[in-house]
């Protein structure tokens, strides 16, 4: 098997080297080696536990022992790697040791992959570095500049994401000043001065000049195919940035990564291109791999974005139209789940014993959802296979109009319809139980919303829930709840004719249990 996988990555790698850059090889190469993922996937755990292995059971050696291993975590198993940072603060008795505040670094840098936003920048900004040595303040300024990073990922073209993204690049032109002029990581960090500062034909030259010395296993691979293949989409030029995003995938395989943020990317631009099987299949894996690893941030992003694909095959193919709404509703659960646990952890209080206790929690909330969701499918599936033998039955009798009477009636997709509005409901006040509240806190005090029952969102209401989500089209709303474009309208303006503020009364409806 071994011989095996060494040779399909010879293949890869003669596609992917090939000048000039061939998209469409460079994709189907990518395709063998998704195939074969498992064997990295393997590797790297056999490398995790040798790693585990060597950890002393006691001794001064042991805190950044702890801390080699949950940076082999990184990237792979976020919830591992914060357990054994942990582990590593903890073994150490002095909290202003210089390996405390490394420890404390690398942990908050990543805790934004696990939304864990407020509480990682706290913990970075406690840290204050004491120390003018050059290792660790190197460690300081690259953590810092992960983080804010991270952070700017939960907030897409807002006052937020430039203020963040401002902090990560002041960081950056710190950390350039720790490394030798001409070294990888110099260059590579100048790239990244230079694109923020809008150099970017002296960024692509660098990241160019960089390559050439990188081989897909280098840890650098994946991130400088990465930044290429954005300065090519932005160009408009989408085959180079569709040829750098397969690469920087296929070096996110190599490194047994499970954070595919270029497969997603990649996925995407498929999707436009109308390669539509292909895309559903990389944003799945990407997915699929996001979970596995821990990573809300990721996962959000896949789930935010999979229904699109899901429609497509919809608008392709009628036949397919059931499995469009199991595909819908299942992403939505999640999507419902990932922000039910951000929004309680947030709400938890700060100290460290409570906040142990908030993280059983939210394991235990994830499942619970999880578990709905898995039930949820086989439900769907078994409902699917019913489905196609009563059509098997149709056919063989001859019965095709009946048949097509059943599906024409649009009773099989309403019941699918009402189910998920029931969990929707159920989810949705699970989030935010007072949502309802803050709503009417914005509407005129004899204009409010009054529910039908508890838990259950009348569809104004359900609108300004979706809309909490951030999926405010009307056109996908009306495709959503069920309604005609025109009713969507009408009762997105006769809510703003109820509110306080009508002008921005859909701005703050959004803003209900954000992270500030």
């Amino acid at each position: 098997m071994r011989n095996y996988v060494v040779l399909l990555f010879l293949i890869l790698a003669q596609s992917l080297w090939a000048e000039p850059a061939d998209f469409k090889a460079a994709v189907d190469s990518l395709d063998i080696l998704l195939q074969n993922r498992g064997y990295y996937q393997q590797r790297r755990s056999q490398s995790i536990d040798s790693i585990r292995a060597a950890v002393p059971a006691a001794g001064r050696d042991r805190p950044m022992a702890y801390k080699r291993l949950a940076d082999s975590y990184r990237r792979f198993n976020i919830d591992s790697a914060l357990y054994y940072y942990d582990e590593a603060l903890m073994a150490l008795s002095d909290s202003n040791s210089p390996d405390y505040k490394r420890i404390g670094w690398a942990k908050s840098s990543i805790m934004p992959v696990n939304g864990l936003l407020h509480e990682g920048r706290e913990l970075f900004e406690s840290l204050k570095p004491e120390s003018a040595d050059s290792s660790i303040m190197r460690e300081y300024y690259a953590n810092g500049v992960e983080l804010y990073l991270y952070i700017t990922d939960y907030y897409p073209h807002s006052v937020y994401k430039k203020k963040y993204a401002e902090i990560a690049f002041a960081l950056n032109d710190s950390l350039l000043s720790f490394f030798q002029p001409g070294s990888d990581e110099y260059r590579l960090h100048k790239a990244f001065r230079d694109i923020y500062h809008g150099r970017n034909a002296l960024a692509v030259g660098e990241l160019n000049e960089l390559l050439k010395q990188l081989t897909p296993e280098d840890n650098m691979y994946a991130r400088v195919h990465a930044v290429l293949a954005s300065y090519y989409a932005d160009e408009g030029r989408r085959d180079e940035a569709g040829y750098h995003l397969a690469m920087a995938a296929a070096g996110d395989i190599l490194a047994a990564t499970q954070e595919f943020t270029a497969l997603t990317n990649l996925g995407i631009q498929l999707y436009e291109s109308g390669d539509v099987d292909r895309a559903y299949r990389y944003l799945m894996q990407a997915l699929e791999s996001s979970v596995a690893a821990g990573s809300q941030l990721r996962a959000l992003e896949n789930a935010r974005r999979l229904p699109i694909i899901s429609q497509a095959f919809g608008e392709r193919d009628h036949r397919r139209t059931v499995w469009l709404v199991i595909a819908m509703i299942v992403l939505s659960a999640a999507l419902v789940a990932i922000v039910a646990m951000m929004v309680i952890m947030r709400r938890k209080q700060k100290d460290v014993n409570e906040m142990q206790l908030r993280l059983k929690d939210n394991v235990q909330l994830k499942d619970a959802y999880i578990g709905q969701v898995l039930s949820m499918c086989a439900l769907y599936i078994e409902r699917m296979e019913e489905f196609n033998r009563l059509a098997g039955r149709k056919i063989k009798a001859g019965q095709v109009q009946d048949l097509y009477q059943m599906i024409e009636s649009g009773k099989i997709l309403q019941e699918q319809a009402n189910q998920f509005y029931e969990v929707f409901d159920k989810a949705f006040f699970g989030i935010y139980p007072d949502f309802v509240d803050r709503v009417n806190e914005l509407l005129l005090p004899d204009k409010q919303i009054s529910l039908p029952a508890p838990g259950r969102l009348t569809p104004e209401s359900r609108i300004l829930a979706f809309m909490r989500l951030g999926i405010d089209d009307s056109t996908r709303l009306s495709k959503f709840l069920g309604l005609s474009l025109n009713t969507i309208y009408t009762y997105r303006n006769k809510l703003k004719s109820r509110a306080v503020d009508r002008g921005s009364f859909e701005a703050e409806v959004k803003k209900i249990g954000l992270i500030q």
